[in-house]
């Protein structure tokens, strides 16, 4: 028995590693590991199959088939991460939808994209708006309750796989009260570019999509993001005091940091894999040499499960 969970792990996480090597970078396997990414009931198949070999004598084979397929689409998964919301990809066609509002106070706004793309900026101000497509009975839905503003994905959906039809929103939130931010993207893509807003807490959610942060010029107190089966990109404030989780599985995260900004990241990596570029070993953490003098600072812990992060890529975030 011993020997047969030595050969699945083994022969699984070779698998794996062999596709995201082979998938890195080469933008020529992006369409062909995306396409083969639809095929993934094989790897419950092969888990069945695996189990009804074992008491066989084709247990060996048996093993080996239900430890390389699924170790195909884990490496699938984390290679083509970034371009997963290309599943979604039927676009939205309808009248342009427009609604307004004004907070009066601290405000909770919260976005949850089923599939497509949510672009997501700032205005002066206490006022917001939200720009989505009409797409009939599956229109997002935007409940405004006065201090708190909530956008939904298609709330009569009930489609199930892959070639789901794209929303598309944009929402301009204002600077001039403070907000507290939830923003899921699933599925999809969702791009934050949230320059003088003044943020508690900003919660971003990214499972089989990808997503890029802005918050050069933001002020945030704490930064949560969780990556599933996709990618996030993240510029963190040139100024204040941020704490930060950050996880990522079977995907990537990229963090850069502005040059006035002191950053010290702790956590753990378990089958991925970590490059903090400019940050040096102190204890259990890594940090920039300036960390405990510097007047504007980041505390993030990270976890990665089968993923990689990546302090300052060479190019910068993309």
């Amino acid at each position: 028995m011993n020997h047969r969970t030595a050969l699945f792990t083994g022969a699984f996480l070779a698998t794996a590693g062999i596709v995201m090597l082979a998938g890195a970078g080469n933008t020529t396997l992006d369409g062909l590991i995306t396409d083969a990414l639809r095929l993934w009931p094989l790897a419950i198949i092969a888990l069945g199959v695996g189990l009804l070999l074992r008491r066989t004598r084709l247990a060996l084979v048996g093993t080996l088939v239900a430890a390389i397929i699924p170790g195909l689409l884990l490496g699938g998964v984390v290679a083509a991460a970034p371009d997963m919301s290309s599943f979604c990809d039927k676009p939205a066609s309808g009248p342009i939808v427009q609604q307004d509002g004004t907070f009066r106070g601290p405000a909770t706004v919260d976005l949850d994209l089923a599939c497509g793309d949510l672009a997501v900026d700032t205005v002066d101000g206490a006022d917001w708006h939200i720009t989505t497509v009409d797409i009939g009975d599956d229109a997002a839905r935007v409940v405004d309750q006065g201090d708190r503003l909530t956008v939904t994905s298609y709330p009569n959906d009930r489609r199930v796989g892959w070639d789901r039809t794209a929303d598309d929103w944009h929402v301009a939130l204002p600077t001039g009260v403070p907000l507290s931010i939830h923003a899921a993207a699933n599925a999809g893509r969702a791009d934050l570019d949230l320059a003088n807003a003044r943020i508690s807490d900003l919660d971003v959610e990214v499972n089989a999509g990808a997503a890029r942060l802005d918050l050069t010029s933001t002020t945030v107190e704490h930064l949560a993001v969780v990556v599933h089966a996709g990618g996030a990109s993240i510029r963190l404030p040139a100024s204040g005091v941020l704490s930060g989780d950050l996880e990522v599985a079977a995907g990537s995260l990229q963090i850069c940091r502005p040059e006035s900004l002191g950053l010290r990241v702790h956590g753990d990596v378990v089958f991925g894999s970590a490059t903090l570029n400019g940050l040096v070993r102190v204890g259990d953490a890594w940090q920039t040499p300036d960390y405990p003098t510097a007047a504007s600072r980041a505390d993030l812990s990270v976890t990665a499960r089968a993923g990689s992060v990546t302090v300052d890529p060479q190019g910068g975030c993309k």
